[in-house]
């Protein structure tokens, strides 16, 4: 008997019918399954522990990181006085590729007390064959050391681009946290935001946490140039997130001349469930 846990079920309402994980497609009626996979922002031990189903629906894969199980149901959504806490997330929509987004809530219950967790969805995760094993992008201090020089200087513009946004809706501060600022690739992204509080951060203070976390394994090619970045920002000299952008912009376009791209084009086709949905059926 396969365990429970273990199934997706199909979204096509007329049919949901139970799938094994490692399924791409219903095996009823040949509905793509998508696997959507969550990061749920709690404390671990509240959350549960890696093979759980909570709520008959969504399978603990590890640590925070869940999988709907059953995605065709709309999952349960804040009450009116919980929006105060998702406010940022819906407002940085246009920087979905950095921030992850609202899926919906969790009620877990912990002893006498019910909490609500809140889960974003499209984590910055490195997924693998199979559907069970996936686990989430390195921090973006672990993976500089290895990166380019210029790859790094195109994450440090990445930041700075996402500083004022991130600033007027109050959560600025986690672009300084090392442990929610991933790299996945070339692509910043956040594991999720952090709010400011009643102190709110500047760009001094980004400044200092370059100097500190990420200078002293910047690549020879760009330290002098990074080193000048963070002196301009601590000594207040870049007063806003563009002028902060053009610098580096400057630095990525001089940096550029001396590196040539390469370009590899992959292509894939597929023949599909069956040769009803196979476009070569449309060509006899």
């Amino acid at each position: 008997m396969e365990n429970d846990a273990a199934t997706l079920y199909c979204p096509n309402e007329l049919c949901q019918a139970a799938n094994p994980l490692t399924h791409k497609f219903c095996q009823q009626c040949s509905t793509p399954l998508p696997k959507r996979f969550l990061w749920a922002v709690a404390d671990n031990s509240i959350v549960g522990k890696s093979g759980e189903l909570l709520q008959e629906r969504y399978l603990i894969i590890e640590d925070n990181v869940l999988l709907d199980t059953k995605p065709g149901l709309i999952p349960q959504i804040p009450e009116q006085q919980k929006l105060d806490d998702i406010k940022s997330y819906l407002r940085l929509i246009p920087y979905r590729l950095h921030v992850p987004q609202v899926y919906g809530f969790l009620s877990q219950n912990a002893g006498n007390i019910s909490t609500e967790i809140l889960l974003l969805e499209s984590p910055p995760l490195i997924l693998d064959r199979a559907p069970t094993k996936v686990k989430l992008c390195g921090e973006l201090i672990g993976a500089w050391k290895s990166a380019t020089s210029l790859r790094q200087l195109n994450w440090l513009w990445q930041i700075a681009q996402l500083w004022q946004p991130l600033a007027s809706e109050g959560v600025a501060s986690s672009l300084l946290a090392k442990n929610l600022i991933r790299a996945e690739g070339s692509i910043v992204r956040l594991l999720e935001l952090n709010s400011d509080g009643e102190i709110r951060p500047s760009l001094p203070a980004l400044g200092e946490f370059w100097q500190k976390e990420l200078l002293p394994q910047a690549k020879p090619a760009i330290r002098d140039f990074m080193s000048e970045v963070c002196r301009l920002l601590t000594e207040e000299e870049v007063h806003s997130s563009e002028q902060l952008t053009a610098v580096l912009d400057k630095g990525i376009s001089s940096l550029s001349e001396f590196h040539m791209p390469t370009i590899k084009v992959y292509a894939l086709t597929d023949t599909g469930p069956c040769r009803l949905r196979n476009e070569d059926a449309c060509y006899p």
